[in-house]
């Protein structure tokens, strides 16, 4: 029988005589262990360099005891605690009463589970803390950590960014209100000249006399097109002014072009010709007024700088396939010409090349670098080539839709019929003399039961003692403006039958929102032409089920009052051209927006507000590319909420509009 003893404490073994006859040696290989410890200080140490080098934050770490186990960050000295070793002491122990009494009930809040977010102002600084409770494997809080941001200069700088903001916006209003005056003053006079001058070519006139008369209606229209460029110009640079594309005539752009700048030519005693190849001789789909614009600033530009010899104006075709045709003109003058120094230079707003003589030239500037503009945005290219006292020669080239049997059937436009509207009771309400004569013109034709009203007051009078079909009512008035007769109408008289259309020169968005608020039916924007005063008014009374020409003014009104909401300009770039990789790509656009939307849904559903700012974040490239701000700025602000400030209070109806704005877009895209 063995009879030693083994002593646990000793680790020895032991005879009954208590000597020792073995000993017991045991051991730990402690090197991985030193090696995680090494590992651990330096990832800890890694950890608090970053931590007091990020800017203007302020990191705590601290356990259930409100003990600080960490402390780091550069801004500690503006939190009212420079020079303290906090680390190893309470929150309690902090000298400075006014922090303790902010942090404690916060740091308390947070043991408890809750997320703490909150702005506080501190001497001359704004901070921003945020509180998180920090668990363990068994979900039990364990310790919280603070982080704590110096905001003082993003509230300054989002203080200055407001107060630019509205001065900007105040700066824009007055330039709108400025804008809509002159525009309303040019409309007004123009309107007459226009009415007038239609129904004069409708007379019997002499060959020359109709040429005349053509050639101030073409004008007319010129100017008209300016006119409205006024209130949209800042969109050329911003790459966002509209074009038109309707069916018309090259020859007849030309032939206007020609017609309305030979007097000017004749005057220098210079050559001035066109030359139109057989090719070209077709309808085309596009903005006439925009390519008249072109030719007239360049032709005229051309003809301002010579003073012997000859400009001419030749078009032909560049390219062209089954759908598009690109179109080419070159102008060629022998003027003065201008040197290699000052080529690069005329196309810049304002500036003026200058002549031999050293002087600068007339105008002001603007007509190359606006014609240059507006050939870019048509997709067009232009260049120059010129030699000093030889003459200058101008190409550009833009491309044009090709004519189908539809379109040519929209360049020849129904007539009135004057059956419609015969015996159709007619208010026509204007303080305007002219306006009225011009009114009662087009009218008599049309053979409406026709009353005129001079002012506001005398159209109250006459809704006092009887009933009408429709109002033509003018809007600015000196006694009772029009919005207030519309009023009287809709909810004095409580007449909700007659049909109210505004003939205004007021043509900002504003304006026409108005008129809708206060019960006008529609509006018709001047000046204007017969055939625009007839469709409306046949629109208005439901006279007509298919849609009729609209006026040239009210077309570019109604996109900047509701413009398109996406661009596929940046698509169209990277498609090189490539119609079908355009479609390919809207398709799967479409198609990954549509399952955003059942995503969306799904989500909001669980309330899974991670995977819904996961979403939006994933989703914001797409929108981007396609300008589709509506979408883009909530999209943004699901990402901010959900992710970043994780702050749920809104998310549903936000969600919600996302989802409808994306529903709308696409609906508009496939229309």
């Amino acid at each position: 029988m063995d009879k030693r003893k083994i002593d646990p404490k000793a680790k020895k073994i032991c005879d009954d005589n208590e000597n020792i006859i073995e000993t017991l040696l045991s051991g730990k290989d402690l090197t991985s262990y030193t090696s995680d410890q090494q590992k651990l200080i330096i990832d800890l140490n890694l950890s608090r360099a970053v931590l007091h080098n990020i800017p203007e934050t302020n990191v705590f770490l601290f356990d259930k005891d409100l003990r600080f186990i960490i402390t780091e960050g550069l801004e500690i000295t503006k939190t009212g605690l420079s020079g303290l070793n906090l680390e190893g002491n309470t929150l309690y122990d902090l000298p400075n009463n006014r922090i303790k009494n902010k942090w404690i009930p916060l740091f308390k809040k947070v043991l408890t589970g809750e997320v703490v977010k909150e702005e506080y102002r501190f001497k001359n600084n704004n901070f921003l803390i945020k509180i998180t409770p920090l668990k363990d494997a068994d979900d039990k809080i364990i310790l919280g950590l603070a982080v704590i941001r110096d905001i003082t200069g993003e509230k300054l700088y989002k203080k200055i960014l407001s107060k630019a903001k509205d001065e900007a916006v105040k700066s824009e209003k007055l330039k709108t209100q400025f804008l809509a005056r002159v525009t309303h003053e040019i409309r007004t006079p123009l309107n007459a000249i226009m009415g007038f001058t239609e129904q004069l070519l409708q007379t019997k006139l002499t060959v020359k006399q109709k040429e005349y008369v053509s050639i101030i209606d073409k004008s007319s229209e010129h100017l008209l097109s300016l006119v409205n460029d006024i209130l949209i110009l800042s969109k050329i640079e911003a790459n966002q002014l509209n074009f038109e594309s309707s069916p018309f005539k090259l020859e007849d752009v030309i032939k206007y072009a020609h017609s309305a700048l030979l007097e000017k030519a004749n005057n220098k005693n210079l050559g001035f010709t066109y030359i139109i190849e057989d090719n070209t001789a077709r309808i085309i789909v596009g903005d006439q007024f925009r390519l008249q614009q072109i030719l007239i600033n360049l032709l005229d530009n051309a003809i301002k700088f010579t003073n012997r010899g000859s400009v001419r104006l030749k078009c032909s075709v560049h390219s062209e396939s089954k759908k598009k045709i690109i179109l080419k003109f070159d102008i060629y003058d022998t003027g003065i010409g201008i040197s290699s120094e000052n080529l690069k230079y005329i196309f810049n707003q304002y500036s003026q090349s200058i002549s031999g003589t050293g002087k600068h030239n007339e105008g002001v500037g603007l007509g190359l670098a606006i014609c240059k503009n507006l050939i870019e945005l048509h997709n067009g290219t232009l260049t120059i080539s010129s030699q000093e006292g030889s003459g200058t020669t101008l190409s550009f080239t833009i491309p044009y839709s090709k004519a189908k049997n539809a379109d040519l059937a929209a360049f020849n436009p129904d007539k009135p019929d004057t059956d419609k509207l015969k015996n159709k009771k007619v208010l026509l309400v204007d303080d305007d003399s002219v306006n009225l004569l011009l009114g009662k013109a087009i009218l008599e034709k049309l053979s409406c039961s026709l009353e005129i009203a001079n002012n506001g007051n005398e159209a109250i009078s006459k809704l006092d003692k009887g009933k009408y079909d429709i109002i033509l009512l003018d809007i600015y008035m000196p006694d009772i403006s029009g919005i207030e007769v519309a009023k009287y109408l809709r909810k004095k008289k409580k007449d909700k039958d007659t049909k109210i259309l505004a003939l205004t020169a007021a043509a900002v968005k504003d304006d026409i929102m108005k008129f809708r608020k206060n019960g006008i039916d529609d509006y018709l924007i001047k000046p204007f032409r017969e055939i625009n005063l007839y469709n409306k008014m046949c629109e208005v009374l439901k006279l007509t089920i298919k849609p009729l020409q609209k006026s040239k003014s009210e077309i570019i009104l109604k996109r900047e009052i509701s413009p398109k909401p996406y661009s596929i300009n940046e698509l169209k770039e990277m498609a090189g051209g490539d119609e079908v990789f355009i479609e390919q790509t809207l398709n799967i656009f479409f198609e990954n927006s549509e399952n955003a939307v059942r995503n969306f849904r799904k989500l909001l559903k669980e309330k899974n507000w991670k995977e819904i700012g996961e979403l939006a974040h994933k989703l914001l490239p797409s929108f981007r590319h396609l300008e589709i701000n509506s979408v883009i700025t909530r999209l943004i602000e699901l990402k901010v909420k959900t992710l970043i400030d994780m702050d749920y209070s809104g998310v549903n109806k936000l969600v919600s509009e996302t989802i409808s704005e994306i529903e709308n877009v696409i609906k508009e895209m496939k229309n």
